[in-house]
């Protein structure tokens, strides 16, 4: 299966440990316009969930979020590697 890419829709999301509305279950808040990927669909019931990763702020978390605030987007384009530029190599006098 390809991977899948999704975007937050609502001004803000919960990422849970468990596809419940809990308070216990909030892992962290993810803001309009994140990019997740999806793991899976939540095992049914409850329907409606997908299984997503996300990385905020350089850290690759995991969780449940409710499908309906997600609306699907390209895959990121993965930065250009680094190009260091030709600087010649100095030469002191003797």
């Amino acid at each position: 299966m390809a991977e899948q890419f999704y975007r937050v829709v609502s001004p803000e999301l919960n990422l849970r440990s468990a596809p419940k509305v809990e308070p216990r279950t909030v892992l962290a808040r993810l803001p309009q316009g994140q990019q997740v990927r999806k793991l899976a669909p939540a095992k049914a019931p409850p329907t409606g969930w997908y299984l997503v990763q996300a990385d905020l702020q350089g850290t690759v978390v995991e969780g449940f979020v409710k499908a309906a605030y997600l609306r699907k987007a390209a895959p990121p384009v993965p930065a250009p590697p680094a190009v260091l530029p030709n600087i010649p190599e100095a030469r002191l006098p003797s």
